[in-house]
């Protein structure tokens, strides 16, 4: 197995998933659910400040952390592939972490429409973390299956290519739109439900 395998296969498609994609849905989940939760979404919603204010603030802040996990991420994976002489593309990391950042922000994004309209958030949670092994699977299976395969464009896996961007150091810019399009209609569904629902405590 190469290098680039090795990372895509057991790294970057699999642990670098759990870890950070586990941090954007719990970000995510509580910029509603956990106000709503602690009981101080009424206060929230009392200040002097509207409510598209109040999402694009805390998704913003849930994008700029998402950066800087992608950053210390891929900035560590060169600094240890320089120190163990291990020669890895540049260019390569580079696009895997724009890729990667794309995707963990359309979980993010999704993760915040489920909070919106389902308002608790464990249940979104769950649902959330669902969605991703199902899409995981579909994508895995489809290898296996010819009646998957039909579906395989269901999964968001099969746009995240790490192994592909690692390997040719080429930003897939199809897909990297596709999760950029996805992101903003789901934070844009958001923003306008919030604004219009009236939340209460449950």
């Amino acid at each position: 197995m190469t290098v680039e395998g090795y990372l895509s296969a057991y790294f970057l498609a699999l642990w670098w998933i759990i870890i950070v994609g586990g941090y954007v849905i719990a970000f995510a989940t509580a910029i509603v659910g956990k106000e709503i939760a602690d009981g101080t979404i009424e206060i929230l919603l009392a200040q002097p400040i509207s409510r598209t204010k109040i999402i694009l603030g805390k998704f913003l802040a849930c994008l700029f952390y998402l950066a800087i996990l992608t950053f210390v991420t891929i900035g560590s994976t060169g600094l240890l592939a320089l120190f163990y002489d291990v020669e890895i593309k540049t260019e390569g990391l580079l696009a895997v972490g724009f890729l990667g950042f794309l995707f963990f922000a359309f979980i993010a994004a999704f993760s915040l429409f489920l909070s919106v309209i389902l308002k608790e958030r464990g249940r979104v949670v769950i649902l959330s973390v669902a969605f991703l092994i199902a899409s995981h699977l579909l994508n895995a299976l489809a290898d296996l299956s010819e009646t998957l395969k039909d579906f395989r464009f269901l999964s968001i896996f099969k746009y995240y290519n790490s192994m592909e961007a690692l390997k040719t150091g080429n930003i897939p810019w199809s897909d990297a739109l596709l999760f950029l399009g996805l992101s903003l209609l789901c934070l844009i569904a958001s923003i306008l439900i919030f604004r219009r629902e009236d939340i209460a405590i449950v």
